[in-house]
């Protein structure tokens, strides 16, 4: 498989592929939040910002569309003939996300659902997460109601889709994601939500910005013996 990585247009790496991760050595965390010039030996790590500037001073696509011969290095400094295509992605943050969620939720259990990256994400360029909510069928009384950050420093180093997670389950209880309380509980009608990182329990961490690997909407049996069902749907879920 090709490995594939995304940077923006300063260079910085967004996401990481596990081909990625086998061809160069590097875990996704450790490579994504840095500059791509990590990946590259001189002159090509010289040259590269300048390559990136003249494209975004001029839009004349030198390298952009086509492909190449050029060499990597790996993390243990070895360096290695690579096939180089590089195309260019717009991403439009207007676009929505949406999803319908059915729970059901017995005394003591919880019930979860949301969206997993291919790869890690760097969201440290963002400052909160904002998404529309309506339990459209149902009552959420008797329960309490999550928005997640998934994040691979609590995910066991087992994880696959996507690889690299760093917490020991051995030692460790993992999959502890930093957690808000949706409040008030969403209405029959699209509600709007903002929730800064900040406001998530463990979010204070800058470091978690650049690690993200999905969310999750979670609902928990209130004091342990609440019961609910219902259905919530999400929609125009951005980082914002």
């Amino acid at each position: 498989m090709d490995a594939i990585v995304t940077i923006d247009e300063a260079g910085t790496v967004s996401t990481f592929s596990a081909a990625a991760e086998r061809m160069f050595g590097y875990q996704a965390r450790e490579v994504i939040g840095r500059n791509v010039r990590m990946l590259m030996p001189e002159p090509f790590r010289s040259e590269h910002d300048d390559h990136l500037e003249r494209y975004a001073a001029t839009g004349e696509a030198h390298v952009v569309g086509y492909g190449r011969e050029t060499v990597g290095q790996r993390r243990d400094g070895t360096t290695f003939p690579i096939h180089l295509a590089i195309g260019e992605m717009r991403v439009d943050t207007a676009a929505p996300r949406n999803l319908k969620l059915n729970f059901t939720v017995t005394a003591g259990q919880y019930a979860g659902g949301g969206l997993i990256f291919d790869s890690c994400v760097n969201a440290a360029g963002f400052n909160a997460v904002q998404f529309t909510a309506a339990i459209t069928m149902g009552s959420l009384t008797g329960c309490i109601l999550q928005v997640q950050v998934q994040t691979q420093d609590e995910r066991p180093s087992t994880a696959t889709m996507p690889s690299g997670g760093t917490c020991n389950s051995s030692t460790t209880t993992c999959y502890q994601y930093p957690a808000f309380q949706i409040t008030p509980a969403p209405p029959a009608t699209p509600m709007q939500y903002s929730v800064p990182f900040t406001m998530f329990a463990g979010g204070t961490n800058a470091a978690v910005r650049t690690q993200v690997v999905g969310l999750q909407w979670q609902a928990n049996s209130m004091s342990g013996t609440g019961t609910c069902t219902f259905e919530l749907r999400i929609d125009d879920i951005k980082f914002m």
